[in-house]
């Protein structure tokens, strides 16, 4: 984060029709932009890590719920163990070039207009910075994305640098979600010690769920044991 003076927040980010020309391909449709934030926002972010898309597929989130809902009602031990995502799925922080900026900061800046009113840009806050630090724009999306390729969209703006914000650091309890076709296995994470470094004890709660609902406890994975439910990707 740029040092500089604190910033001034409005409630969008510039107005203005947006050029077809400033659309890039792929953008979600206004359904599925419609169909977000879910009700539970946590499990939205588990759901859009195995979906593939900028968006959650709503099927697969309302499995997870439907899923996390069952498992949390049949183990009590389960019950306040939350998803730990990358990211917090709606903030991004962009680092424009200065006349950029201050086209942005005057309402004159057009090329982001059609990213901004395709996500729905719920509020925007500029941070003014004095040489040699640079001025920064922080967006907060109304829904639940795929902030990295959305992040990646603002930073294809000609002049513009995007990162996306997430939690701060370290690691913390979490549910990790691996599907095999219509069995799909959820480990129960149970973290503790040095959470700031990363964690340094876990215990595992594993349970299976088909389509049709049935779940199955099977029992806890050690945390020695290298397991495919626990991995990195299984889990973050």
């Amino acid at each position: 984060m740029a040092s500089g003076s604190a910033g001034t927040d409005t409630g969008g980010a510039g107005g203005g029709s947006a050029g077809a020309a400033m659309c890039p391909p792929g953008l979600p449709s206004a359904t599925e932009i419609a169909s977000t934030p879910r009700a539970d926002q946590n499990l939205e972010l588990l759901a859009l890590r195995v979906s593939g898309g900028i968006i959650a597929d709503q099927a697969i989130y309302d499995r997870v719920e439907r899923d996390v809902g069952t498992i949390r009602a049949l183990e009590p031990r389960v019950g306040g163990i939350q998803y730990f995502p990358r990211s917090d799925g709606k903030s991004m922080e962009l680092t424009p070039d200065a006349p950029i900026y201050s086209a942005m900061r005057a309402g004159q800046y057009r090329d982001w207009d059609c990213l901004n009113q395709t996500y729905v840009v719920s509020n925007t806050q500029f941070l003014d910075a004095s040489p040699p630090f640079q001025s920064n724009v922080l967006l907060t999306l109304k829904g639940i994305y795929d902030i990295e390729a959305v992040t990646a969209q603002y930073g294809a703006l000609a002049g513009v640098k995007a990162e996306y914000g997430g939690p701060s650091g370290g690691d913390g309890p979490t549910i990790c979600l691996t599907r095999e076709s219509d069995l799909w296995h959820y480990v129960f994470d149970q973290a503790g010690g040095d959470c700031p470094a990363g964690c340094t004890e876990h215990t595992y709660y594993h349970f299976s769920t088909t389509a049709a609902g049935a779940v199955a406890s099977l029992g806890e994975i050690p945390q020695d044991m290298a397991s495919p439910y626990t991995s990195a990707e299984a889990c973050r």
